[in-house]
């Protein structure tokens, strides 16, 4: 397998899916890029994530305080002002950084707001989880961010977390526990579904010409969480 092959890869787990004798081909292809970041085989966009990821602790190489651009005119509470929530709404580079996902984020934190969802967000103490870190092959970016944001929850007492990005939802559900961050983790569609069946949010039964929600390759395949 080429170099190019390996790269090509978006580790949306299709070929796993479908492996009629269960080859985690992921896997391996993630091993073989840890042997090429290791060796200094790296270049282009993905080399330039990654220095952003560890300089800034952002993806988009964003400075920790432009996290909480998108929250500027909403009544926001930040952790470090102190006081209790239920939980932590996880915003994630590209839902603080990214015009479309930002969208996403204030449209989450309004419809918790409106179900009297007591929570919080960290807000420029909010970092890169090191997911694409980790994807990409730098195994030390990533632990060296899930320590970090590990050490956060902690201080603040984090126990449930809420997020609209599938890739952090399927770090800190599956990948952080071993860095002792044993929380409730929970992906937006699902908590809105649950403040929907609780009764705390109302929705019709039907939209007039349909919806389509997009099921994300780590939500769909890797947590199998999705429904017909």
């Amino acid at each position: 397998v080429g170099e190019e092959a390996l790269w090509a890869c978006t580790t949306c787990n299709a070929c796993v899916e479908a492996c009629p004798v269960s080859i985690r081909h992921v896997d391996l292809i993630v091993d073989a890029r840890r042997n090429l970041v290791a060796d200094g085989r790296l270049a282009g966009s993905a080399a330039t994530m990654l220095r952003q990821v560890g300089a800034t602790g952002s993806a988009w190489g964003a400075a920790a305080g432009n996290r909480e651009d998108w929250m500027k005119d909403l009544d926001i509470h930040l952790c470090r002002d102190g006081g209790e929530f239920e939980y932590l709404l996880w915003v994630g580079c590209a839902g603080a950084t990214d015009p479309a996902a930002i969208k996403t984020t204030r449209a989450v934190a309004a419809l918790l707001t409106k179900a009297g969802v007591r929570f919080a967000c960290l807000g420029r103490e909010e970092s890169c989880t090191g997911d694409p870190a980790r994807r990409t092959g730098d195994e030390f970016l990533f632990q060296d961010k899930a320590h970090s944001n590990s050490a956060t929850f902690q201080k603040y007492g984090v126990q449930k977390l809420v997020t609209a990005c599938p890739h952090c939802f399927n770090s800190f559900k599956s990948e952080y526990g071993q860095f002792g961050a044993n929380i409730e983790v929970w992906h937006h569609s699902q908590l809105i579904a649950k403040l929907i069946a609780d009764g705390r949010l109302s929705a019709p039964d039907q939209v007039a010409g349909g919806l389509t929600f997009h099921d994300p390759c780590y939500m769909g395949r890797i947590n199998d969480e999705s429904s017909a």
